[in-house]
């Protein structure tokens, strides 16, 4: 790309690493112009599942439910409690424990994993395809622009974080490096993840509630 190139010529007495910083400073304001156009930032994020509610609960009423659906979306509750528990926005130092040890964005994958399987709930595998398809569109663009921002932040430790830990999928064991940090109370509530919980536990009970009503009449 032009810029990049114009920033090598000069920067020629610079060491490799400010030239791979300078460039990712660069990337990172792109992916934030970027970012900011498809999500608007989480407050679209929080009004695009209203109608995404209502629709379940309609469905909820004329078609038996998926059960199984309700336990991925459980799982992935689950997951985003547990990240909770350790992700210290803001720190120091870059999170490696606990499902950060296994992948680099558990509370965007739990996210993934309760959205498609709410939509599973009620049968629908058009609306699943639709929920995946905006999970791309919302956090995909936003998780490049967060480890840009990161790498900028956070430089060599976390390119070694990177090398060793997937994006989103999970590895198999958890990273030999990641620090030991317990899980954490207060930071669960410091991030605000139990209301959400609480959130889905009665949203779920009212998926339930909806799909037993429409049964017995």
């Amino acid at each position: 790309m032009p810029f990049v190139n114009a920033i090598r010529k000069d920067c020629k007495g610079r060491s490799k690493k400010e030239i791979y910083m300078e460039e990712r400073e660069i990337d990172t304001r792109r992916l934030r112009f970027l970012a900011g156009i498809v999500t608007k930032g989480p407050r679209l994020r929080t009004r695009a599942f209203i109608p995404f509610a209502i629709l379940l609960l309609w469905l909820a009423t004329r078609t038996p439910l998926n059960y199984w659906g309700l336990v991925l979306a459980a799982l992935g509750e689950l997951l985003r409690l547990w990240a909770a528990g350790h992700i210290h926005k803001g720190a120091a130092e870059i999170t490696t424990s606990g499902p950060y040890a296994f992948c680099r964005n558990p509370l965007y994958l739990g996210s993934g994993l309760l959205a498609v399987g709410l939509a599973l709930v009620v049968r629908s595998y058009w609306l699943t395809a639709i929920v995946i398809v905006l999970f791309i569109a919302f956090h995909l663009v936003t998780i490049a622009y967060e480890e840009s921002r990161l790498t900028i932040r956070y430089g060599t430790p976390y390119l070694e974080y990177c090398r060793h830990v997937p994006r989103l999928r999970p590895r198999l064991g958890p990273w030999r490096n990641a620090n030991q940090s317990k899980f954490s109370l207060e930071l669960l509530k410091l991030n605000k993840e139990l209301w959400r919980a609480l959130g889905f536990a009665l949203f779920a009970a009212a998926l339930v509630a909806a799909s037993l009503t429409a049964t017995t009449q």
